[in-house]
């Protein structure tokens, strides 16, 4: 990599230090001695001042602050304080200090790259496209092999709609490095142009570098628009499995439900559902749901077999006579569907009638001859 792309050495970089102060952490037992120690053996030495911010930035985020305005004190200013302050400012949720300490940063050293990324990632956090495609911009000035600005200027494009430009910058972050969320993130480019296929293609590449849950998600949607039951079973299947909680959304149980049933797995109904009611927390609502989207989907008896279980499990006799109501329904329509295939496959063909294969003559004229 060119000198001029290097920038800042990484020992120098609040990322750089982190990764340092993950090390140690996790191999030195009284953290807090061993930085207070630092300190006073090296009152000059920026790191440690880093690093004690990092240390606090949790559990007391004043004192995290307080870190880092003793080092400009005693070290003198550096764009990697007032990044750290952005990061704990953000991390309580002042989100106009945090902008306000990542552009003092840069103002200080205008290629702290880290400090405009971040710049850009709040912007496009908080769906202000037009603003962080300005920081964007400035990284792809300076590092353009660089994927994260790539990245981010694709993400402020998608945010504001304008698609076919997104498609072209996301795929030169995947150019500059095939990282399975870029993946992810072209998919739903390609999704919003309506083109599934390739959406489809590029989620299944996702899931192959590293299965997440929210890929798994995104694939089983994208197989739904492409009408692929099974494949979408199997997908919000490994969705569920990742992520039995569904990131909140009760209703992935009570579809996919509707989905076995559809497929003819009607076995698998039950034990399913009863998994999600433990996974959510949440039985009654998740049986609730199951129970009227079954209904709706014309499966009378397996939506009395919810009733009858949400009966046993809120003792509501309104669930009780829901299933009597379902179950006699439902029974009613088989019996009827039966009546109706026996009648069709008894009735015989008559000579004038037209002929069941198809060919539109009359059957006394074709294969009644």
């Amino acid at each position: 990599m060119p000198l001029e792309y290097t920038l800042h050495d990484p020992r120098e970089t609040v990322l750089g230090i982190a990764k340092e102060f993950d090390v140690e952490v996790a191999s030195i037992p009284d953290y807090n001695a061993f930085l207070t120690n630092a300190v006073l053996e090296e009152p000059e030495r920026m790191q440690n001042y880093i690093k004690m911010s990092l240390h606090f930035q949790k559990s007391n985020p004043q004192a995290a602050l307080e870190s880092c305005d003793t080092g400009i004190q005693k070290c003198g200013e550096h764009y990697i304080f007032h990044h750290a302050k952005g990061m704990i400012y953000e991390f309580i949720g002042q989100r106009d200090k945090a902008l306000e300490e990542f552009k003092i940063a840069i103002e200080l050293d205008d290629t702290a790259l880290e400090s405009i990324i971040s710049l850009g990632t709040i912007c496009n956090r908080h769906n202000e496209p037009d603003e962080a495609e300005k920081y964007w911009n400035m990284i792809i000035e300076m590092v353009p092999e660089l994927h994260v600005g790539w990245f981010g200027k694709a993400r402020s494009e998608y945010q504001r709609g304008d698609y076919e430009r997104a498609l072209k910058h996301i795929t030169a972050a995947i150019f500059c490095a095939e990282i399975p969320e870029y993946y992810k993130s072209r998919a739903d480019i390609y999704r919003s142009l309506k083109r599934s296929e390739e959406a489809v293609l590029d989620l299944e590449r996702a899931v192959s570098m590293k299965p997440k849950a929210e890929t798994f998600q995104a694939l089983g949607h994208a197989y739904t628009e492409s009408g692929n039951r099974k494949k979408v079973l199997d997908a919000l299947e490994k969705f569920l499995e990742l992520q039995p909680d569904a990131f909140g959304d009760l209703s992935y149980y009570p579809s996919l439900a509707v989905l076995y049933a559809q497929e003819g797995m009607r076995n698998k109904i039950i034990p399913f559902l009863e998994k999600g009611m433990q996974a959510t927390g949440e039985p009654t609502r998740v049986l609730d749901l199951a129970g009227r989207l079954l209904t709706a989907a014309g499966e009378l008896n397996l939506a009395a077999d919810i009733a009858e279980k949400l009966y046993t499990l809120t003792m509501d006799s309104r669930y009780k006579m829901l299933a009597q109501d379902l179950r006699t329904t439902g029974n009613v329509q088989k019996r009827n569907a039966a009546i109706k295939k026996s009648e069709t496959s008894t009735k015989k063909t008559g000579r004038n009638d037209p002929c069941p294969c198809g060919s539109g003559q009359k059957y006394k004229r074709c294969c009644g001859r």
